[in-house]
């Protein structure tokens, strides 16, 4: 009886060794400089494929560049091969055996034993939602290797929830992980000390001047790959001027971000805050993702709030109710609350209340009411005159409105101010536009033949629109507002 030879199975179980990994991040890095391009693994497989026709998967390169189980010997090769490297015994070796190797590799800052600082940092066992959030920035992350993550929104939005549950999903790929609450603005001075005390390094100093410190930081993410998160970074954010700029003798958190933007290195920065620092829009490069969070679809706040509270409400309804409170998930948790608590589960009731009289309650309000109270008296003006638009609202016509001549210079400013806090929604609309031609009614020009206007339409226009989410429109609405002082800044 013939017997079938078997081709051999490739071995499987090799792992880049900290040498390894040290040897072709350094390569990438280099490579990036030279060409302006980034290195990621699919930038990578696509460079295999020009030496190999086999080529290799970008998953596998994946795999090899964040030692996640072992792959075989010729996709190691065929990677290094490809970045002009030579394989050497000790750039690999079995997965089981590198917990072993590795820290007895000193030249190495890869060797160091991956440790993580949790702090304040919030439990997301009941995590719900934000799934295509969440796959792009864990894709921006690991694939692009962005050093820079920032997370906007009004309050409420998930923003901790979602940083927390990003920082959770790629820990192992970091040699250190810290969580850091701005809360309560601390000092850049002791923030940055406390940090360098939780990052691996062995730079040791005696300097403590604020600049020396963003320096000794700055060399350690460089030297070691840490994820660094800033949670609710407005605190050190001037209040009741435009927004976006720092308090003084906080500007070092600005210089840092700046650095960690603009300067190589393998580690990243998350940093969640309701309001977008002012000179964000100078460090756009492919190494910043900033990402403004919305409201969840009425489909997921459904599934989220609805159906475990028994809470009565067709469709329509449930749409009307996300909507009037801009898929706010604190603000929907806290209306379900009260609908169960007062109006038997019924959406279609308390939508009916709503309508009839308006429905406030201190946690609500006291959501409401922190962001106003940080806006100069500029933004409040603004911000009233486009609530009591209700809806979406051209440059043209709130220049139309009756607002003091003051503003019009300002306006863009203002608007720019009420964005970068979150407080207003913008958008692109197309409108046409309209040529009309007059001629009389016979078609030749005639003394006694009345002129008849002939309105074609020649083509369209884009028209930047901006907006207020009704439940803060009802709410500006429903406040006193000062319209003395036209002061912007």
């Amino acid at each position: 009886m013939a017997q079938t030879l078997l081709k051999p199975r490739r071995y499987r179980g090799f792992v880049l060794t900290a040498a390894g990994l040290s040897k072709l991040q350094a390569q990438m890095t280099q490579l990036e400089t030279q060409t302006k391009l980034r290195q990621n693994s699919r930038t990578i497989a696509e460079r295999v494929q020009l030496s190999d026709p086999n080529g290799i998967h970008p998953i596998t390169v994946r795999k090899i560049l964040h030692q996640q189980g072992g792959v075989d010997k010729r996709s190691i090769r065929c990677i290094f091969d490809a970045l002009g490297l030579e394989l050497q015994p000790g750039d690999y070796a079995h997965a089981s055996l590198v917990p072993q190797i590795a820290p007895a590799i000193e030249e190495s800052p890869h060797s160091v034993s991956p440790r993580s600082h949790w702090g304040e940092a919030i439990d997301i066992s009941h995590f719900y939602g934000r799934a295509d959030e969440l796959a792009y920035l864990q894709q921006r992350l690991v694939d692009d290797r962005c050093r820079l993550i920032v997370l906007g929104g009004m309050a409420g939005l998930g923003k901790t929830a979602l940083a927390v549950k990003l920082a959770k999903t790629v820990e192992s790929l970091f040699d250190a992980v810290v969580w850091r609450s701005l809360r309560h603005a601390p000092h850049p001075k002791e923030e940055f000390r406390d940090i360098l005390g939780l990052l691996p390094s062995d730079l040791r100093t005696a300097k403590t001047t604020v600049g020396h410190l963003t320096r000794t930081l700055l060399t350690t993410l460089q030297r070691y790959r840490c994820l660094l998160v800033f949670d609710q970074l407005e605190p050190l954010l001037q209040s009741r001027a435009i927004a976006g700029r720092y308090n003084e003798g906080y500007e070092a958190y600005g210089e840092l971000l700046q650095l960690v933007a603009e300067v190589p290195h393998e580690s990243c920065v998350i940093v969640t805050t309701r309001e977008f620092p002012k000179d964000l829009k100078l460090l756009k490069s492919p190494q910043v993702c900033v990402l403004q969070l919305s409201g969840f679809n009425p489909l997921d706040s459904q599934h989220l709030f609805a159906k475990p509270h028994c809470i009565e409400a067709t469709n329509a309804n449930w749409h009307v109710l996300n909507d009037y409170y801009a898929g706010n998930p604190r603000l929907l948790k806290m209306v379900v609350s009260r609908i169960e608590d007062y109006f038997g589960g019924s959406v279609t009731e308390y939508l009916q209340n709503l309508t009839n009289e308006r429905l406030w309650f201190s946690d609500l309000e006291d959501l409401l009411a922190q962001p106003l109270d940080r806006l100069s008296l500029a933004e409040k003006v603004i911000l009233r005159q486009l609530a009591s638009q209700r809806q979406w609202c051209s440059l043209a016509q709130i220049r139309g409105d009756e607002v003091d001549n003051h503003w019009y210079g300002d306006l863009l400013e203002i608007l720019d101010s009420l964005n970068r806090r979150s407080l207003i929604e913008k958008t692109i609309v197309s409108s046409p536009i309209i040529r009309t031609d007059v001629v009389d009614g016979a078609g030749v020009a005639s003394a006694t033949s009345p002129p008849i206007a002939d309105e074609i339409s020649v083509g369209e226009r884009r028209i930047t629109c901006f907006r207020v989410s009704p439940v803060l429109a009802d709410y500006v609405s429903d406040r006193p507002m000062p319209t003395n002082n036209y002061a912007v800044a």
